[in-house]
């Protein structure tokens, strides 16, 4: 074998062990891209503020003996209202965010313990 050709079969097995190698990465979950982990990042903090208005809801409720019902589509306009005064707004907005208000509700449509 020429020198040419080990340096030829050197290189593509370096490309094709990258390519094995970032798609098992990927494809397994070892290695994530940063749009993606911004997504989840969010999601995250979304969810920790929904958690907070739910809980804070179960709370009113509890405290003001409210066993209404709030499953199901007719109950749609009561789980918005509730999650829309009990959202936290975060220092630096004006509102809280409709993600979070759209994710406690969807949390208060469960059965209520």
């Amino acid at each position: 074998m020429t020198k040419k050709e080990s340096i030829k079969t050197l290189i593509w097995g370096a490309v094709g062990g990258a390519v094995l190698t970032v798609a098992v990465g990927f494809g397994s979950g070892w290695l994530v891209a940063g749009g993606t982990r911004d997504k989840e990042v969010a999601m995250a903090w979304v969810d920790a503020q929904a958690s907070v208005c739910s809980s804070l809801v179960h709370e009113h409720r509890r405290l003001t003996s409210d066993s209404s019902d709030l499953s199901g589509y007719g109950a749609r306009a009561a789980r918005d209202d509730l999650a829309q005064a009990n959202a936290i707004v975060l220092t630096g907005s004006e509102a809280a965010d409709p993600a979070v208000l759209r994710a406690c509700a969807k949390l208060l449509d469960k059965k209520s313990t």
